[in-house]
């Protein structure tokens, strides 16, 4: 897979492999995997192309808040051949044009009262201040099908 990615700003990690590698071995316990999968914070869309094109039967759309990772997942959806719909808003204060079968992603997970980059798109990226977990999952409940399924990375900084 071709991915292209920012120089300084937030490039996927050891993170998203790992996710890939649970929700693949998750899907092992079912026969045909199709529907709508949802990329939520899709960044350069690493994670959901990845499950796109090992599960062709997955119709992919991503949502991302920043215009940069917006360019950056179209440029790599079209150079590896795999058709995506993009969001193009706050994940928290989209309206979603249909709700999906599967929702995936790794959230900003820093909690707000953490010493923070000065990047800005990391900012984004990695603090949950553009995306409480509340609110996440919330919005999260509201967009997934009667027995959909939604898988995070949940590993979370909370302020003692």
């Amino acid at each position: 897979m071709v991915l292209y990615q920012p120089n300084n700003g937030y490039c996927y990690n050891s993170d998203t492999h790992f996710l890939y590698n649970f929700i693949c071995d998750s899907f092992k316990k079912y026969k045909n995997i199709n529907g709508e999968l949802l990329d939520i914070g899709s960044g350069s869309g690493i994670l959901g192309l990845l499950l796109a094109r090992d599960y062709k039967k997955l119709s992919l759309s991503q949502c991302e808040i920043q215009n940069i990772f917006q360019v950056y997942s179209s440029i790599n959806s079209k150079c590896n051949n795999i058709k995506s719909f993009m969001y193009k808003h706050s994940f928290i204060n989209c309206n979603f044009t249909k709700q999906f079968d599967f929702c995936v992603s790794n959230p900003p997970f820093y909690h707000s009262c953490v010493i923070k980059s000065e990047n800005e798109s990391l900012k984004i990226a990695r603090y949950n201040d553009s995306l409480p977990l509340e609110a996440f999952i919330k919005q999260s409940s509201k967009i997934l099908k009667n027995h959909g399924k939604f898988f995070l990375d949940c590993y979370y900084y909370y302020s003692m």
